[in-house]
């Protein structure tokens, strides 16, 4: 759930419009992010070791004698943007979560995990663009994070319980009478839509409170997250308006064409 399909593409995109610089740092941090997601999710009986290889690259890469490419090329970015080690630790230790944890009980200890497998890389991203130290960018990096994950969440909820990974949280099915069964089932009615339309307007909560966080000139300065979360607020409401279609469905996307139509408006608008 850290950086996969549609977030990793989405994700992608919001680099390609940013400043040269910039760019490049964002690139490699997210080269390290999928690598070590990577090696947890291909092969989840291993994900452990995979891990725990990758936490030993980046001990070695703040040692300054990586092995991996990929860190040898991180490694200059930490130095000239004192990107935190503590950071890159706290986003392994969500992968661990997805190995290791299946069900969250409140959306509390959901928070908690989402400010690993996204939180973390937001506040890497913030060090490279000069504004981990401004609170507005703080909450709307946060803030931001967690409503991406709620909406992959909501979007993957039939796909990631058929591998028995449950996100939303067990009191949510407790509040709208609907049960793990149903969901794999890929079982829709009234309790469903009840949950579903709970979370949408959940993760519609967390994006309005990072855009209401910004300024236009830290909009500016944040022109790549800010297509992240155009881009994903145009998927939840399109995951709003089918919520009647089966569960378990095939994952929904944004089509290319309208995610390329976001990233220039929203580069042309603040860019």
């Amino acid at each position: 759930m850290v950086l996969g399909g549609a977030l990793g593409s989405n994700f992608l995109l919001g680099i390609l419009m940013m400043r040269g610089e910039h760019r490049r740092a964002v690139r490699a941090i997210y080269a390290f992010c999928r690598a070590a997601d990577d090696a947890a999710d291909l092969d989840p009986a291993k994900g452990n070791l995979g891990l725990a290889l990758w936490r030993e690259e980046l001990a070695l890469c703040y040692s300054g004698y990586p092995r991996a490419g990929l860190m040898r090329d991180l490694r200059p970015y930490i130095g000239k943007y004192g990107l935190k080690r503590e950071y890159f630790e706290k986003l392994l230790q969500g992968m661990e979560m997805d190995l290791e944890r299946r069900r969250y009980e409140t959306m509390g200890e959901l928070e908690e995990y989402c400010d690993c497998v996204a939180g973390a890389v937001g506040l890497l991203c913030l060090q490279v663009f000069g504004l981990h130290e401004d609170e507005r960018a703080r909450t709307y990096s946060r803030n931001l994070s967690i409503g991406l994950q709620v909406t992959n969440i909501l979007r993957d909820a039939g796909v990631d319980a058929a591998i028995n990974r449950v996100y939303i949280p067990q009191e949510d099915f407790r509040g709208f009478s609907y049960t793990e069964a149903q969901l794999k089932a890929g079982e829709v009615n009234m309790h469903w839509f009840e949950l579903a339309r709970s979370t949408v307007g959940r993760a519609r909560s967390y994006f309005s409170r990072a855009d209401r966080a910004l300024d236009d000139d830290l909009r500016r300065k944040l022109v790549g997250p800010e297509i992240m979360r155009r881009t994903y607020q145009a998927l939840l409401e399109k995951l709003s308006h089918e919520l009647d279609a089966p569960v378990d469905r095939k994952i929904m996307r944004i089509s290319p064409a309208e995610k390329l139509l976001i990233a220039f408006s929203t580069w042309a608008g603040f860019g």
